[in-house]
């Protein structure tokens, strides 16, 4: 018999300190990307996304990716892996998406051991991701400037975005290493 044990696993949120002299600059840049979105359904899923650069997640020499990280994002990233124990990490991919009427993401996973999402435009009452959690659907409370982490394996989505605002996020993937001798200690793993 398999037995299925819900484990608690950190969702970290905090807001990004940069965000008000970052957001004009990199919305500049998504303003005036060319390539579209994604849109695809089949008998699993629906994803409609007006507009994304998903397929050059991996490419950190992309402008508006180079003004963020010059905003301090590593740092604030950073912040929130040690708050978790972690001494280091490593960004694998990094993108924008963005939601006009209409659009989803639906449920899916990451890469990595770490993903994470920061609210780059959002008006209030916007929805923000949704995380499934073993027997109920969490929707944490999060607001534009926000930044947030939480495990890759986390089955998770963008509800249908219902405002005749736009949403813009940056998403990306972590891999964090190196837990922190001071968190073992306060953990007390080896029993003494």
């Amino acid at each position: 018999m398999i037995q299925i044990i819900n484990l608690k696993l950190p969702y970290v949120k905090t807001k990004f300190l940069n965000h008000n002299e970052v957001k004009p600059i990199i919305m500049k840049y998504i303003d005036n990307w060319k390539e579209g979105g994604i849109e695809h359904t089949d008998e699993m899923y629906e994803n409609n996304i007006y507009k994304t650069d998903w397929p050059r997640s991996e490419n950190m020499h992309i402008g508006w990716k180079q003004e963020l990280l010059k905003a301090n994002f590593l740092g604030a990233l950073e912040e929130c892996t040690r708050e978790i124990g972690f001494n280091t990490l490593h960004m694998h991919n990094l993108w924008f998406q963005q939601y006009v009427k209409g659009n989803k993401h639906d449920w899916h996973t990451h890469a990595e051991n770490y993903s994470g999402v920061y609210y780059l435009e959002m008006s209030e009452g916007s929805p923000g991701t949704e995380i499934y959690d073993g027997d109920k659907v969490i929707r944490p409370k999060v607001l534009e400037g926000d930044l947030c982490i939480f495990p890759s394996t986390a089955i998770h989505r963008a509800p249908v975005f219902e405002t005749d605002d736009r949403k813009t996020i940056i998403s990306f993937n972590l891999e964090l290493k190196e837990f922190s001798p001071d968190k073992i200690k306060t953990l007390n793993l080896y029993g003494q």
